[in-house]
């Protein structure tokens, strides 16, 4: 089985390691994220690790963005919740992180959307990579 899935999120509740917030302030950004995940994602049944995840974020506007600095901890363990994987370490799932493009005029302002696949993958295919 793939996991095929849109989120729209708002940006203001994005973690950046750009925004200097405080550790409190992050902490309930992270549990209120993990939550909408976990929510998002209930029902999916599981998918067969190892896996590779990857996120495409698609943003509302031009302004240029790092992908580096998007924290995505609270996705995946969002995604461990709701059973769809067992555990999202080292050993069992190889995530990446993109932008597209062209952006997306028709999202509304402040929102983004994270486009997610999570896929399982033969043992060869896990050494490759």
């Amino acid at each position: 089985m793939i996991l095929n899935l849109s989120i729209a999120v708002p940006i203001k509740d994005l973690i950046s390691s750009n925004s200097r917030e405080h550790r409190h302030v992050v902490a309930q950004k992270r549990s209120l994220l993990r939550r909408f995940a976990r929510e998002a994602t209930a029902g999916i049944p599981a998918i067969a690790t190892p896996a590779r995840g990857v996120v495409v974020f698609v943003w509302p506007d031009k302004v240029r963005r790092d992908p580096d600095n998007y924290e995505l901890k609270w996705l995946w363990d969002g995604i461990v919740d709701s059973g769809i994987l067992l555990d999202d370490n080292g050993n069992q799932l190889r995530a990446t992180v993109r932008f597209a493009a062209p952006w997306r005029h028709d999202l509304g302002r402040g929102i983004v959307v994270l486009g997610i696949k999570v896929e399982p993958i033969s043992s060869d295919a896990w050494e490759a990579i």
